[in-house]
């Protein structure tokens, strides 16, 4: 790694819906989309090294954390790898530790890849309680159809 390597950062910019041209119409119900505009940039020179990188994140998804979000299969930017167990809308300060806690608690399950707990298609599982300072408490569980925790195995290439 050189020492232009060890110089570069991420830096994330949340930018409004009207700044961005949409690429179609979007149905009346759909949720609030904003655009996050990923730059790495040379702290030294302050100027961005590589090209932007444009990533959408929706608003109604900021309580799943990066695991969550893949488990799901949904889009999620490789920033949020650096703490994998907190809800990205902690991270990026969209949403304090109570609500994105809130928001759990009142979801409580999601749909996820059956493939990372040795089963096939969708299941369902928890959506785990938050710790102060906003990481999950344990993984994400199974539940069974009375939407209750099961043992729950976790494949070998579990997020």
């Amino acid at each position: 790694m050189g020492e232009e390597d060890e110089n570069l950062v991420e830096k994330l910019e949340i930018v409004p819906d009207s700044v961005k041209p949409a690429p179609e119409a979007k149905p009346e119900t759909a949720p609030e989309t904003k655009y996050a505009t990923k730059q790495v940039i040379n702290v030294k020179q302050s100027e961005p090294v590589i090209s932007t990188e444009e990533i959408k994140v929706s608003m109604d998804r900021q309580y799943l954390t990066y695991v969550e979000h893949v488990l799901a299969g949904l889009p999620v930017c490789d920033m949020y790898k650096r703490v994998p167990n907190t809800p990205v809308g902690v991270i990026d300060g969209q949403l304090k530790v109570e609500q994105a806690a809130q928001l759990r608690r009142e979801q409580g399950r999601f749909a996820a890849q059956g493939k990372y707990f040795g089963l096939p298609g969708k299941v369902q599982v928890s959506l785990e309680a938050l710790t102060i300072t906003g990481e999950t408490k344990q993984r994400p569980r199974v539940l069974n159809q009375e939407m209750q925790p099961m043992n729950t195995t976790y494949s070998d290439d579990f997020p």
